[in-house]
């Protein structure tokens, strides 16, 4: 993953895309998400460390969904080529429906 996305903005950029995917993909399977937002790094505020997946945490009604994401795979999903970030946000969603 390109530099640019471990400054601060760049986490940010990342965090709102993400967040708008899980948002989007709860309103498609029905699933009410609680009113925060997802939870990242373990709601650590540290930027996250080069190379170390970052990890995302979703709930619903006291149920919670987690998923780690690899650099290389957000890197391609912020730059609009193909990444296992939109399945992987698609079976957290999925998770909460049970």
């Amino acid at each position: 993953m390109d530099d640019k996305w471990y400054t601060q903005k760049g986490v940010e950029e990342i965090r709102l895309r993400i967040q708008a995917l899980i948002e989007r993909g709860a309103r498609q399977e029905g699933v009410r998400l609680d009113s925060y937002p997802a939870v990242w790094f373990d709601g650590s505020s540290a930027m996250p460390s080069k190379g170390e997946p970052w990890k995302v945490e979703v709930s619903s009604s006291r149920m919670k969904a987690s998923e780690s994401f690899p650099p290389d795979e957000l890197g391609d999903y912020m730059e609009g080529l193909l990444s296992g970030v939109p399945g992987k946000v698609r079976r957290m969603v999925a998770a909460l429906k049970r």
